[in-house]
This record gives C-alpha cells, structure tokens and sequence, in this order.
C-alpha cells in the first residue's frame, strides 16, 4: 500500500523571552508530533515584537539550522510592534522562512474546529502579555494586545509579599486566584492585574457585541492559562462560557493520544503549533 508523505514542517513562535519550536509531521493524513522545545532569549533582544538585537537573534537561529538541523519554517511573533521585525534575518541563517503570521492568525488556525460560523472569543494569557481575539468565519473580527502577563503577576507578589521570584512563582502556580482564607494575601496580590485584563477583554467583547458578533464562548490558553482559580475568574466574569483550549484540535480530533508533551505545555505551545499548522492548510 503506497503511504502518502508530507514534508515536515516546523512552526516557531519568537516572544521577548523565548523561542519555542515545534515539527509536525503527516502520513496518510494522519499528524504525528516531531521535535519541540524551548530556547531562552536574553532580555531586550526582542522587545514587544521588535528586534533589538539581531546578532544575538541571528545566533538563536543559527543554533536552530546547525544544531538541530531545521530548515524550512514557519514563524510568529507576539507583541505591538511584530509587524516591524525585518524577516531577512532567517535568511541570513539559512533557514528558509515559508510564512511570518500575526499571532491572531495562529491562534485561529489552531483552535479553530467545527463549526466556524460562530463567533468565537480566544484569550492566549503568556509571561509577558495578553492576546485577545475574536474570530468569525475562519476570520479574525477583532483582536487586542493587553501588556499584562504572568511577569507582572510575579512581581506584584514580590512585592506585597516581601518574597524572591522563585516564591511568587511557586505561590503563583500553587494557589493563584484560590480564594481560600489562607490564600488571601496571594489572592488580592494577583487580583489588580486580572482585573485589568478583564476589564480590557470586556470592552472589546462589548464592541464586537454591537457589531454584531457577539461569542458562543471564549477559550483560555497560553502559559500562564492553568494557574489555579483563572478559568472560574474569568468565567464568573463574563456572559459567556469560558473553557480551557485544546491545542491538539485539529491535530488529534478523535481525541487524546500519547504525546511526550503535558497538557499544560501544549497550551504554552498554542502558537507554535499553529505556526507549523500553515503548512498544511
């Protein structure tokens, strides 16, 4: 029986602090999942989407062809000022740049599954800020960009609580927006940031309500989308149903398989994966 390949494909998502790549593979219409990881990049060489630092970029990225052997990409870029990253730098590393897409039209393409006529709402909450999308008809009907994350989170609770940052991480990731009595301190430490997200997100969820386009729900990813109590925040918040993403959609449709990835990581990968996704569309 003739098997049908498809050339591996490679998405990689480009934020302030990091550079996550992720391969997808297809045989016979079927996904598997190849090589991802995670690089560190020092702060300041891409700022809010913009690049600062291109030698120390340009290295990143060599180290990507030359060590792990990736050629062909796709890639995305998160931040305000993503649309003036100069896309040369990929092919003075030799790695050959196939699409540079808005973090909206990842996020769409890998979250989008069954029907696409409904507005759907989609809040990818990361270290270092807030995506915030409306997407209609496979198209993207409004989007946003909150500069509010995880990092400000850590520092609020370094702050009030007279802690390090491995402490605020760890109370961040062990109790977030618990209410119990025993958490009220990490609670109100945390609540002034989600509140500003909120209230941004409710803005632009109204607008698109006049515009007609009001969501059938909202879904939650990112790195920071797991910490304990944000779902039930912002579903207790908003008029719609707010549930936890599945970045594996439209990869694994039939349902869960055995990856080497944590569920939690994948959500962190959302834009990786949607990244690579464009090969295949």
């Amino acid at each position: 029986m003739l098997k049908f390949f498809s050339q591996p494909a490679v998405g990689l998502d480009i934020s302030d602090d990091s550079i996550k790549y992720l391969e997808l593979s297809k045989v016979d219409n079927i996904f598997s999942l190849g090589r991802w990881g995670e690089i560190g990049i020092p702060l300041g060489v891409v700022d809010d989407g913009e690049l600062k630092d291109p030698n120390e970029l340009f290295n990143i990225l060599q180290y990507l062809r030359q060590q792990l052997g990736l050629r062909k990409v796709n890639a995305t870029l998160s931040g305000n000022k993503a649309h003036l990253f100069n896309p040369l730098i990929f092919e003075a590393a030799d790695l050959d740049l196939s699409a540079l897409e808005s973090y909206g039209e990842v996020l769409s393409r890998t979250l989008s599954a069954g029907d696409r006529s409904a507005a759907t709402g989609i809040i990818n909450f990361d270290r270092h800020r807030v995506t915030s999308l409306l997407i209609k008809d496979n198209k993207i009907v409004s989007s946003s960009i909150i500069d509010l994350g995880g990092e400000n989170i850590i520092a609020s609770l370094q702050k009030n609580l007279r802690i390090d940052r491995f402490e605020a991480e760890r109370l961040k990731r062990l109790f977030g927006l618990s209410r119990a009595v025993e958490n009220r301190d990490i609670f109100y430490s945390i609540l002034p940031i989600t509140s500003v997200i909120k209230d941004e997100i409710e803005h632009q969820l109204d607008l698109a309500v006049r515009a007609g386009s009001s969501p059938s729900k909202i879904i939650l990813v990112g790195s920071e989308a797991t910490i304990p109590g944000f779902l039930e925040y912002f579903g207790s918040n908003f008029r719609y149903s707010v549930t936890l993403g599945n970045p594996w959609v439209r990869i694994y449709p039939a349902g869960a398989v055995n990856l080497p990835m944590r569920f939690d990581e994948a959500l962190n990968f959302t834009a990786a994966i949607g990244s690579a996704l464009h090969s295949f569309d």
